[in-house]
């Protein structure tokens, strides 16, 4: 294994420091055999920073949602992911509408906690971050369900599970309704960023964000459905009818929200690195990022509060949750290759992603992946044990 000083270097066409001569700048991220264009440097389309295995527009889930695993870590989440899938059409062919209201509410939320844990979030964010919240999550989606049931029960003479019902049919009421929730939504992390809690990394913000965002959509369906089951108004529908609202509830209701939470908490904590003559454009197009999330949440409400077949509305919110994916991936990008990146020693390192030693920099000389895109633990685990270098023949 080489010195990192033995190794040959070259001129970064974008930032113009001398990096490692290999396939993507250790300082930058940039592609060192490509023009530097500025949307080349922007958004480095060909190779995502968080899973340099596929490009920016390739909209994997796991690779989206969970931007901080290895890939080999993924593996068990799109089992997991597979086995939602699954057992929500075998629900909805069953006509269990219990049942599948549980897994629809609870399976995405407890597949992020999960993937809280295997990054590394529940151990190194602050508790009181995750407290305020999912506190503020919840009581917020409480409140305003319960209250806009309760408006709409009064002014239609109908008991409060009666004017929840009637939310599925009154479109402009139920939008606006939604409109409110998805503000109250973003909340959590507004709340987490003014209490300044020490938290300095945006992929860190991400989760605080999509975290009390999913506290508030689970609270939120909660209170909405439950009286409505309680008051026998949920009675077996068709199964196709039942597929649809399986999968809204319990794949696209989740990746948006996720989507609108985790971006609003990515822009809210992202730092622009200084020395990044982009910086400016990077906050501008983080930005874009946020409004466009929010867009496409009012989006699927919007197309599910209108009179559609079960299979065109369908159709149409997958399109837009995998609109979503891409604004995700875009926000992530950006965040990674223009944030303010961790000192970097040069000394080898594994990277986690291509497992190739490689100097420790900003990002990976060989793969492109950022030192960001895993946990502190895990960067701090490869630094204090260094590849070893092998003893020399003879």
């Amino acid at each position: 294994m080489a010195s990192p000083d033995d190794l040959p270097t070259r001129e970064c066409p974008a930032c113009r420091a001398t990096v490692p001569a290999a396939v993507f700048c250790g300082r930058c991220g940039s592609d060192l055999k490509a023009p530097a264009g500025f949307w080349r440097v922007l958004l480095r389309p060909k190779v995502f920073a968080a899973e340099p295995r596929h490009s920016l527009i390739t909209p994997t889930i796991t690779g989206s949602l969970f931007p901080r695993l290895a890939e080999p870590a993924r593996r068990p989440f799109r089992l997991a992911l597979a086995v939602l899938l699954i057992t929500i059409v075998i629900l909805s062919a069953l006509r269990a509408n219990m049942p599948m209201g549980a897994v629809a509410a609870l399976g995405g939320p407890l597949l992020f906690v999960l993937y809280m844990w295997q990054s590394d979030a529940l151990r190194e964010l602050p508790v009181r971050a995750l407290v305020i919240a999912a506190a503020i999550g919840v009581v917020t989606a409480v409140a305003w369900w319960f209250l806009a049931g309760r408006l709409l029960a009064s002014s239609y003479g109908v008991t409060a599970a009666g004017g929840q019902a009637l939310m599925n049919v009154l479109a402009g009421y139920s939008l606006a309704v939604t409109a409110g929730g998805a503000v109250l939504m973003v909340l959590p992390a507004v709340a987490v960023r003014l209490v300044r809690v020490p938290v300095d990394d945006s992929l860190d913000g991400f989760v605080i964000g999509a975290f009390g965002a999913l506290a508030h959509m689970v609270a939120a369906t909660v209170t909405w459905m439950m009286p409505q089951i309680a008051a026998g108004l949920l009675d077996p529908q068709s199964p196709l009818r039942l597929l649809r609202d399986a999968i809204t509830y319990g794949v696209i209701d989740p990746l948006i929200t996720v989507a609108l939470g985790g971006l609003v908490g990515l822009r809210l904590w992202f730092r622009p690195n200084p020395a990044d003559p982009r910086h400016r454009a990077a906050r501008a197009a983080l930005t874009l990022c946020t409004v466009s999330a929010a867009i496409l949440y009012l989006g699927v409400w919007t197309v599910d509060a209108m009179a559609q077949p079960e299979v065109r509305e369908l159709a149409v919110n997958l399109i837009l949750a995998v609109l979503a994916l891409l604004t995700i991936r875009c926000g992530v990008q950006i965040a990674l290759l223009h944030g303010e990146p961790d000192p970097a020693t040069g000394q080898p390192v594994l990277c986690m992603h291509c497992e190739k030693v490689v100097p420790d920099m900003a990002f990976c000389p060989s793969c492109g992946a950022a030192a960001r895109a895993s946990s502190r633990t895990s960067r701090r685990l490869r630094s204090e044990s260094p590849p070893e270098r092998e003893p020399s023949a003879g």
